[in-house]
Formats: C-alpha cells, structure tokens, sequence
C-alpha cells in the first residue's frame, strides 16, 4: 500500500481530525462560560472526526453509512460550526436555508449512491455544499463583524477562504476534468491530493480558531484591568494594595494621595513602617492578628498619619487578594 494510497490517507487523517478535535474540546471547556458558539465548534469537529471515519471505511460497511450518512454529518457539522461563529461573534440569523440544503443534499447523495450510482456527480455535490457553507462563514467573520473585530478574525477568515478555493478547484476537476469510475478509492491522485489539502486546512483551522478566541480572552482581559484600574484610582475612598510577604505597598489611588498628603512616588516600594502611617501601634497590631488568621477586617476605626503628621481617624478595612498568582492585600480607609 503506498503512502499516497487514499484509504492510507483517510486514515492518517481520521488521527489528525481526532488530534485537533480533543484541542478544540479543550478549548471549549475551559472557555465554555466566556464565549459562546465553542461548543458547536467541539459538535463540528467531532461529527468531522466521525465523517471522515466512515469514509475512510468504505468498502468495509454499508454504502448507506459510508457515503451517505458519513457526508451528512460532515455537512451538518459545518451548519453548526456556522451557527457556533454566528454566536462567538454575536450576529445570529436563520438557518432554515442551509438546513434545507442539508436535506437536498442529502437526498441527492442517496439517489447518486444507490439509483443511479455516479461518484462524480456525488463528489460535486458535497463540493458544492462545502463551498457554500465555507462562503457563509468567511463573509460572516469578515463583513458582518464590526471592523474593529476584522483582526481578531483575519486568519480565520484566510483559512475559510482557502477552503473555498480547494472547494472550487474541485468543482471544476470533477465537471469538466477526465472521467472517473465509481469507486471512491480508486478515485486518483487528484482527489487524493484534495483530502490531503482538506486535512491541512483543518489542522491550520485548528490553530487559527485557538488563535482568535486567545487574542479575543487577552482583549477582555486588557478591559477588565482597564475597568479595575479606573475603579481603583478614582474610587471615593482611599485604597492601597501591599504584598502580605513584607507589607511593601505597590499601589494607591488618588484618594489616598489626597487625603494622606503623599505623592505616589513617596509611596509605592515602601511599607506603613517607613512612612509611619499607623497613630497607634494597637490598630496595627489588632489589623495583623486579625489577618494573620484569615479573616476580614470591616469597617475597624483607626487613627493615620498623614504626610505633615496630623492624625486622621478613619474606618478601615482590610482582605487578601491575588495579583498575578500572589498573595496581596487590599486596604480601604474611609
């Protein structure tokens, strides 16, 4: 068996399809409560997996299971990766038409399996349909989404629209190109290389999807610490985050700069020793034990030492947080 065979091919592929499905189930999993539309992306890629394993093997089951409900689930697969884009980028429509198109397709596939046999005519079906279904998907990652998401969905959107070129290219082939018998196969080199091309593009699908939902989580990131810092500095209440190692203070709003009299540079990188922040050495002492069994402290009063030692008297509180995986504690003063 050489390894251009097509039956080799298929099977190799059936590893690459089952590969990039568990990355994308991954994918899903761990975003499931992010984004949504992934987990039809997981559906799509596992009915692909299961598709391309019944195809490759043809000959060794029912016709009726490896040509036409093999092509069914892959077509089905591509509607709801359609529908799961539709929802990741919030522009949802009907499907009716592409489900109509399913049962067309499907139908057409039976009656070139099983009345009037033609691997040809088969072949241009399901083309034509991946076309289609291609099409949809890269005109909706690319014109319906606002421009500023374009490059959040470039390389999808590039992958899509080479899927549409092998899809067409094959279109072509398969009606005006030589004529083939009805054995899938043994169908040539042609549609040997277009399985491989397809398999390529799926493994590079695989990567563009992880991509983007990986660039769209670190854009979501970047605004929420946007948000977080414009509530931090401009909160009405004077706030100070420190590491709980060795109380070093790393950041203070504005609050806190005005009413302690403090710059922020006088602050950040030193602790409430240096600067003498406590009045009384027991508020210290009683906010530290308290921490230091874990618990909160709420709205404790306390007396503070502003920058020209005037003694400000404050509710304070007090918990642990995490920054970057470390433990910090945030400090309240109202």
């Amino acid at each position: 068996m050489s390894w251009l065979d097509l039956r080799t091919v298929l099977v190799l592929g059936v590893t690459i399809y089952l590969v990039c499905t568990l990355f994308i189930v991954q994918l899903w999993w761990q975003n499931r409560s992010r984004f949504d539309g992934t987990g039809l992306w997981a559906l799509n890629f596992a009915l692909q997996t299961t598709g391309l394993a019944l195809l490759s093997a043809r000959g060794a089951i029912p016709d009726w299971l490896s040509i036409v409900l093999a092509n069914a689930l892959m077509m089905l697969g591509l509607i709801l990766f359609y529908r799961g884009l539709q929802r990741f980028v919030g522009r949802l429509s009907q499907q009716r038409y592409n489900f109509a198109l399913l049962a067309l397709s499907t139908v057409l596939l039976f009656l070139l399996t099983f009345v009037h046999p033609d691997l040809r005519l088969r072949t241009v079906v399901v083309s034509i349909f991946f076309l289609v279904l291609f099409y949809q998907c890269m005109w909706l990652l690319w014109y319906r989404v606002e421009p500023g998401q374009r490059a959040l969905t470039f390389w999808v959107v590039m992958v899509l629209g080479a899927h549409c070129v092998i899809s067409l290219i094959r279109i072509t082939e398969y009606i005006f190109g030589m004529p083939i018998g009805n054995d899938y196969l043994k169908s040539g080199g042609f549609q040997t290389l277009v399985i491989i091309s397809y398999q390529a593009m799926f493994l590079l699908l695989t990567y563009a999807l992880i991509l983007m939902v990986n660039q769209r989580l670190i854009a979501r990131i970047g605004a929420e610490e946007e948000k977080f810092a414009k509530a931090f500095h401009f909160a009405p209440y004077a706030l100070t985050l420190a590491r709980t190692s060795d109380q070093t203070i790393f950041d203070v709003n504005e609050t806190f700069c005005d009413k302690t009299g403090y710059r922020r540079a006088e602050v950040l990188g030193k602790n409430s020793i240096d600067l003498q922040l406590w009045g009384h050495e027991e508020d210290k002492a009683a906010v530290v034990e308290a921490l230091s069994t874990g618990m909160r402290v709420r709205d404790r009063e306390a007396s503070f030492r502003k920058k020209n030692g005037e003694l400000l008297t404050a509710l304070f509180s007090a918990e642990f947080i995490e920054v970057n995986g470390k433990k910090k504690h945030s400090d309240l003063h109202r």
